[in-house]
This record gives C-alpha cells, sequence and structure tokens, in this order.
C-alpha cells in the first residue's frame, strides 16, 4: 500500500502538472500505464522475499489486465486501475492470508542457493533501473554544449585534439561501486581518500558561474554520525563535532552506490537523486563538467531537493534540509547535503528515515593534507 502511494506521488511530482491529482491521473493510459508498470517492476525486485515478488507481480498484472479488458467493454471505470486500488483489494488480503499460514519447512541447501540467486537477480534490476532512469534524465537535461571559441593564438583546451573542449570518450568518467572495510564486501577503490580527479566529458550540463562553492552549515549537535577514521588513524573527538571534523568529512558516493539497490536505497535517493521526483539514486562519482569546474547538477540533493517554503531565509536552522535548484559547486563537500546524510535522511517533519544508521555510513573522514612542505 505505502510503495502504490509513493509511487503515485513521485508520479505526480515528476509530472508537475496541476490538471492532474490521484484521480485523475488515470483517466488517462499513458499515465496510468507507466505508473502501474513500475509499481510490477518493484513488485517483483522483492529483495526480503524474492517468491512473494514474483507471486505478487503475477497477480496484480493479472487483476490490471483484467480491469483494462472490463473497461473496454464498459463494464468498468478508468479508476479503478489505480495500484493503490489493486493493492487494498488485491494484494493486501493475500499477503494477509499468507502470513498466518502455518510456517513453511526449511529450506534444503539447493532452495537456498536459489533464493539467494533470486534476490541477487532482484538487486541488480533495481540498479539497472536506477541507471536507466539516470541515463534517461542525462539525455533529456544534460544536452551536449558548444565547444568553447579559444582566444587567437591560444592552445586547444585541455583533453582536446583542438576540436573543442567537450569532444571525447563516454560521459564524465566511470564510477566504482563497491566498497571495502564495511562488511567485507569489496575492495577498496584506489585513491579514494583524496577527492576524483578532473576527467573530460561529452554531453554534459552546462558548468556553474565561477566562484560558486559549497553551501556552508554547521554540523548536528552531540557529535551525530561522527565517522571512523581510516585505518591508522586516531579516531575524532568525543562529544561535539570540531570545526576541522566537520570541515574533513566528505560525501563517500562509492559506499551510496553500493547500498543503492537494497533497502537503503529508499533514502539515498533522497540524498542524491536522478532528478526532482526522487525515485532513483544518482549512481557513480560525481564529475566535473570538463575538468575546470562542476555543472548545475553536479551536487544531486540542491539541484533536485524540494525547495525551501516561501520566506524560509537561506541561513535558517533547518534550511539545509531543502534544495535550491543550483547544484553547481562541489557535491563531496557540501554542509546541506552533508547534514541530511547526519540527521539520518529525515522525511516530512524532519523524521529520521528507518535506514538512518545505514545512510550514515556514507560519510567518510578525509585525513588533511600536509601543505607545510
Amino acid at each position: 500500500m505505502s510503495l502504490a502511494r509513493r509511487l503515485v506521488s513521485a508520479y505526480l511530482q515528476k509530472l508537475n502538472d496541476p490538471l492532474y491529482d490521484s484521480d485523475k491521473v488515470w483517466l488517462v493510459p499513458m499515465h496510468a500505464k507507466a505508473i502501474n508498470t513500475r509499481y510490477s517492476e518493484c513488485l517483483l525486485a522483492d529483495v526480503a522475499d524474492s517468491a512473494r515478488g514474483i507471486i505478487s507481480r503475477a497477480r496484480f498484472e493479472a487483476e490490471w489486465k483484467k480491469i483494462e479488458a472490463r473497461i473496454a467493454i464498459g463494464e468498468a471505470q478508468a479508476s479503478e486501475l489505480s495500484c493503490v486500488r489493486l493493492a487494498l483489494l488485491v494484494l493486501k488480503p493475500e499477503q494477509g492470508t499468507r502470513a498466518t499460514a502455518a510456517p513453511a519447512p526449511a529450506p534444503t541447501p539447493d532452495q537456498t542457493k536459489k533464493q539467494i540467486a533470486a534476490e541477487r537477480r532482484a538487486a541488480a534490476l533495481v540498479a539497472q533501473h536506477a541507471e536507466q532512469e539516470r541515463l534517461a534524465a542525462a539525455a533529456q537535461s544534460w544536452p551536449p554544449q558548444p565547444p568553447p571559441t579559444p582566444p587567437s593564438g591560444a592552445p586547444p583546451p585541455r583533453g582536446t585534439s583542438g576540436q573543442g573542449a567537450f569532444k571525447g570518450k563516454g560521459s564524465g568518467g566511470t564510477g566504482s561501486p563497491g566498497k571495502g572495510g564495511k562488511g567485507g564486501k569489496g575492495a577498496a577503490p584506489s585513491g579514494h581518500n583524496t577527492e576524483p580527479p578532473p576527467s573530460p566529458a561529452a554531453n554534459v550540463p552546462p558548468r556553474a558561474a565561477p566562484g560558486q562553492t559549497s553551501r556552508r552549515y554547521p554540523p548536528p549537535a552531540g557529535g551525530l554520525a561522527k565517522p571512523t577514521p581510516p585505518k591508522g588513524v586516531p579516531p575524532l573527538t568525543t562529544g561535539e563535532w570540531t570545526t576541522d571534523e566537520w570541515r574533513n568529512t566528505l560525501i563517500d558516493f562509492d559506499e551510496m552506490d553500493r547500498i543503492a539497490p537494497f533497502g537503503p536505497g529508499a533514502a539515498t535517493r533522497l540524498c542524491h537523486p536522478v532528478d526532482a521526483s526522487m525515485t532513483a539514486t544518482m549512481l557513480k562519482r560525481p564529475r566535473t563538467a570538463d575538468g575546470q569546474g562542476w555543472h548545475i547538477n553536479s551536487c544531486a540533493y540542491c539541484a533536485f531537493r524540494p525547495r525551501a517554503p516561501t520566506g524560509l531565509a537561506a541561513d535558517h536552522a533547518d534550511a539545509w534540509y531543502y534544495g535550491t535548484g543550483d547544484g553547481g559547486h562541489n557535491p563531496y563537500r557540501c554542509d546541506a547535503a552533508k547534514r541530511y546524510i547526519a540527521e539520518g535522511a529525515p522525511e516530512e517533519g524532519l523524521r529520521r528515515h528507518q535506514w538512518a544508521d545505514d545512510i550514515r555510513q556514507c560519510l567518510r573522514y578525509q585525513v588533511p593534507r600536509d601543505r607545510s612542505g
């Protein structure tokens, strides 16, 4: 039920059309199909119980097609296509019946292996869908920029062969999902204790205006969410955050990639979303637009989070909770995004997210560089 309601709410937010609400959106077949298709995919990607996901999806799609047929012959209304309605009338009673049934016998080793394989396929489906949404959003929002014209006699821009600053392969570098040191999963990416180097990019958004810097906010009270320093580095102080500790704490996008396909993805998509619908997580480490500056969507938190209510000043104590529509700054050091993660990805009313402890692992402490020599 809650999943269905969230999907409808997210779709309406992304649609951003005052003509539609949670009732009228079902009157347009295109919108009804888009919402129900996504709901069907989410039902299948049930990591906690892959068998339940398969059954729920099959039951939902059977009822969905049945109602479409009844609409075609004039025996049903378009509003009956609502995934919220189907979840209430079809899926919820069946899940309740399964929950009260006699416990199933312990799985055999072969069944356990099949269950693990099914869960991995479901997780891969979620990750693949999120990546597809990210690429689709990039294609729609990030048109290629015309190459800048260098001054007469100037050398060609960095990373080119004299044919424009945006010529090159790929779309701005690749990420390295997976991380060592937390749960023993994967090897730590080399050089992750320093911020990623710039790389040339093609098909990128326009750069932010010169001089853009990250938004600055104080850390949470009580030393909340202090990260564990790298091996060999003394632990951080107990109690309140110090200025240096907060400044040297960065967002760990590799860890965010690692947990996004699983349950904590419900929180990661609120911290680093693909777009303003906040229904998918932006994957891979953010990169600079052309090796020189951050583009307007680099900090997805500030670019896509909901705007602050009218009258709320930028220096208000809770202003970090909102976006600004301008992500043209260093996303690793943005205090607004860091504060949101440290607070546990709070939802409406600043209530801590159910995956708060997991999302807080996406903060890492970077050892300050010794600039004395």
